[in-house]
């Protein structure tokens, strides 16, 4: 407050002037172009403060001005990306249906028919026309299995060639090869074979 007016009024009454108005300033006699340092000082820190949040907000506006297109582009790569997701995870489904589906009928055909043409009678197959019950064999497998050998009758397991199998009283005579001569061990390497 003016200190002039506070002496002119004497310490009592400027004492009550002081309680009544508080921090309240007076500018008396000012034409309004005075402002106190301290409080322009608060303005200006004020304003410059709001000056640096008006640029960062106006930054922020150009840049997702000049985003958006970018906001459209992403959105059109999400929306690919979960349909290629989604197309994935069918295709994953449907090759391990078709997995499982081709071991169980391999697995069908190993019983039934030569293992070398196993290979041969799996490729004929639609897995599509295969069903699986719950333990994971094959619907109807044996019925299947019937109507390939009527088709493939020179495929079916029993119509492989069998050797002659070695009987109890083979018996193998051991020679201690150390103590033969080299003309003694030649010959009868060609009596075994």
């Amino acid at each position: 407050m003016n200190e002039k007016i506070l002496n002119a009024l004497g310490e009592e009454l400027s004492k009550q002037v002081k309680e009544k108005l508080g921090d309240i300033e007076l500018a008396i006699a000012n034409d309004g172009s005075y402002v106190p340092a301290d409080k322009y000082e608060k303005l200006k820190g004020e304003y410059k403060d709001l000056e640096t949040q008006s640029d960062a907000t106006n930054k922020q506006i150009e840049e997702l001005k000049n985003s958006s297109g970018e906001v459209e582009g992403l959105k059109e790569k999400l929306t690919t990306l979960t349909t290629e997701y989604d197309q994935f995870k069918q295709d994953s489904q449907k090759r391990e249906v078709n997995f499982k589906k081709t071991t169980a009928y391999k697995e069908l055909l190993s019983k039934n028919f030569n293992p070398d043409a196993v290979d041969l009678l799996l490729n004929t197959v639609n897995l599509d026309e295969i069903n699986l019950n719950e333990a994971g064999k094959v619907v109807d497998g044996e019925v299947k299995m019937q109507r390939l050998a009527e088709s493939k009758p020179s495929l079916k397991l029993s119509n492989v060639i069998e050797g002659n199998k070695p009987t109890d009283k083979t018996t193998v005579q051991e020679v201690d090869t150390s103590k033969m001569t080299d003309d003694e061990y030649f010959a009868q390497q060609r009596e075994g074979e």
